[in-house]
């Protein structure tokens, strides 16, 4: 599934990308992080940069899309994630998005229509 992602996206779904895992998965994982990440350009066009473990750019990047191509493992593994932060009652602005973008609000519909 392709899906374009803005800085911020990119950003937060990067930190739901697994560390550890089995070797597929994490041959899957590289793949995606090296997608979410941002090129010598953009770092130089927008000024990003890290500061205390977050990442800031100018508001010039606002609307800026990279369009990303998830597996179907690393789909799982982002709705896994976006659902456990739902169940603590810690989800953000940025989280909402992507539960919009990746169309999860379906995927939870079907699982409460076949119970």
């Amino acid at each position: 599934m392709k899906v374009k992602l803005d800085f911020a996206e990119r950003t937060r779904v990067s930190g739901f990308i697994p560390v550890e895992s089995d070797r597929v998965t994490m041959r899957i994982a590289r793949e995606l992080r090296e997608e979410l990440s941002f090129s010598a350009g953009e770092v130089e066009a927008h000024n990003i940069r890290l500061n205390d473990n977050r990442v800031f750019w100018n508001p010039s990047a606002a609307g800026v899309m990279k369009e990303i191509d998830f597996s179907a493992v690393m789909l799982d593994k982002l709705f896994d994630a976006l659902e456990k932060l739902e169940k603590e009652k810690k989800t953000t602005a940025v989280d909402i998005d992507l539960w919009d973008k990746f169309e999860f609000e379906k995927r939870v519909l079907k699982a409460v229509k076949k119970e």
